[in-house]
């Protein structure tokens, strides 16, 4: 079984087209008690979006306030889970899985703080923008094995279980920012390298 979902959208408004692309497929095997199962979950979406416009903007509301504003995720999941019965009262199952996920953000944002003056150096902010960049990377694996009796036991129905599951995952975060400036369209212009702020 394979199924996916496909979109491409350029957008009403300027600089926010979007893309989305989803995929689930699985493939199955089954052999008189024996059951085995494999599927995979993927995506891989682009998001493109501006800030709400000032009220001044409304002749205009296919502008951008600043831009670039991006957004992208991707996913990838791959699940194995099979099933062997010893007889039709004892049954052992189990699933391995693992998940890989991204996140990755750009934004342009105004400087709160241009043109005012520092109170201890005296010094001007002559900084128009700033673009914050931010990914998040998580990875995370696991599997479960479950053995299932359902004998009868002293002439009643019984079932009795017994199982164990691990689980595990790593996730790391980093930030960080440059100074920019504006052009005529409001886009930001690099003036400067990348600065860790955040990891």
């Amino acid at each position: 079984f394979a199924t996916g979902n496909f979109s491409r959208d350029h957008g009403w408004a300027q600089h926010n087209p979007s893309r989305v692309e989803q995929f689930f497929g699985k493939a199955g095997y089954t052999a008189g008690g024996d059951q085995l199962e494999l599927s995979l979950t993927a995506a891989n979406n682009r998001l493109e979006g501006t800030q709400t416009l000032p009220p001044s903007f409304f002749d205009d509301r296919a502008q951008a306030y600043t831009y670039p504003d991006l957004n992208k995720n991707e996913l990838a999941m791959l699940a194995l889970k099979g099933q062997h019965s010893f007889t039709p009262d004892l049954v052992l199952g189990g699933n391995l899985y693992a998940r890989r996920y991204r996140n990755s953000n750009v934004s342009s944002n105004v400087n709160d703080e241009y043109g005012e003056t520092d109170p201890v150096t005296g010094e001007v902010d002559d900084v128009q923008a700033l673009n914050d960049r931010s990914a998040i990377h998580q990875t995370s694996y696991g599997g479960a094995l479950q053995l299932t009796a359902s004998s009868p036991l002293a002439g009643h129905r019984n079932q009795f279980v017994l199982g164990l599951s691990a689980d595990a995952g790593r996730a790391r975060y980093t930030q960080d920012s440059q100074t920019a400036e504006f052009d005529a369209s409001r886009g930001t212009v690099p003036t400067g390298d990348f600065e860790p702020e955040t990891d």
